[in-house]
């Protein structure tokens, strides 16, 4: 019998209260999900740098969302592009689920986020510096370019 690692032979059981999403085709879950069954296309050139070196011109990426709608702007120049995405499905999902975190067990609450990497350009800026001797230093506030899941950890 599988016991999914608990000692006891229950298995645990989660609730998904709450779904939040910043997607190439919305800025929420709902008009994303919207945008699906409309078969609606996210492929556009790439404009955030020259692709012409490359065989692939299009790619599907988030467009037009504002940061400052979800968090401070100052704060969010200083983090990856991912993160405000991350906080801002987290503010979605939170509100959608009726929780209030005040009243709620921390430990019994958690979420799950799904990415791509984040900032590839940086990761291989990073790579470059540490091969021609320019040694890994890495600030703390940088660190989000590698860690992905480090946007879970992002407290108001």
């Amino acid at each position: 019998m599988n016991t999914n690692g608990h000692s006891n032979g229950h298995s645990q059981r989660i609730v998904v209260t709450g779904i939040g999403a910043v997607t190439p085709m919305a800025h929420t879950w709902t008009e994303t999900w919207e945008g699906l069954l409309a078969g609606k296309s996210t492929c556009r050139r790439i404009t955030h740098f020259d692709p012409a070196e490359y065989p692939t011109q299009i790619a599907a990426s988030v467009r037009d969302f504002d940061p400052g709608k979800y968090m401070d702007l100052k704060e969010a120049r200083r983090l990856t592009r991912l993160t405000p995405f991350a906080w801002a499905a987290t503010q979605e999902a939170l509100a959608q689920s009726g929780l209030d975190l005040a009243h709620e067990d921390r430990d019994r609450v958690g979420i799950d986020i799904g990415s791509a990497f984040d900032q590839p350009k940086d990761i291989s800026k990073s790579v470059w510096r540490y091969s021609y001797g320019a040694g890994l230093r890495i600030a703390w506030n940088q660190a989000t370019i590698i860690m992905v899941d480090y946007a879970m950890s992002k407290e108001d």
